[in-house]
């Protein structure tokens, strides 16, 4: 299996991920992890509707979605990993998906969060998801296109204008 890339996005499939992401790592399949979406009948067919026709959509739940992968269904695909937060991608990897590298694309604001980088709001949750994730040995990088320079997570949450700076 070639998982090309694992994006945490909460907008999950939308323009940027389409226009930019898939074509740059040659997605034949994007899988979303989502809990909340894979009950959700609307969410899923927008999803379904917005990735290209060539492209397998998958759409499950969080601990399906790492059996799934540990049992090697998506193999012969170019699977684009998404979830919509960092809490269920250090859930996913808490349940045994295997990942050393992490794209953040983008969290935008809800109540509650404090914008730390354009495109990129936080709850201490979020701060807290990242920092286990990168103790658990993940490259965790805020890089929302491809062609912006990807800049290590810490570093932003670390800048001491960060309200989460620990």
């Amino acid at each position: 299996m070639a998982i090309s890339l694992v994006r945490i996005d909460d907008r999950l499939i939308h323009g940027q991920v389409v226009e930019g992401w898939m074509p740059r790592i040659s997605s034949t399949c994007v899988v979303v992890a989502s809990d909340e979406v894979s009950r959700d009948l609307v969410q899923r067919s927008v999803m379904e509707l917005a990735a290209p026709a060539r492209v397998k959509v998958v759409i499950d739940e969080v601990g399906r979605v790492v059996e799934r992968i540990n049992d090697h269904e998506f193999d012969a695909e170019q699977v684009l990993l998404l979830f919509a937060s960092p809490d269920d991608m250090l859930r996913a990897m808490d349940q045994g998906l295997q990942c050393d590298k992490l794209n953040v694309g983008g969290l935008h604001y809800r109540p509650g969060a404090k914008q730390i980088a354009d495109s990129l709001c936080v709850e201490a949750c979020d701060v807290q998801a990242f920092t286990a994730l990168v103790k658990k040995g993940v490259q965790v990088y805020f890089q929302p296109l491809p062609d912006e320079r990807p800049v290590d997570i810490m570093e932003v949450i670390n800048n001491p204008w960060c309200e989460y700076n620990p």
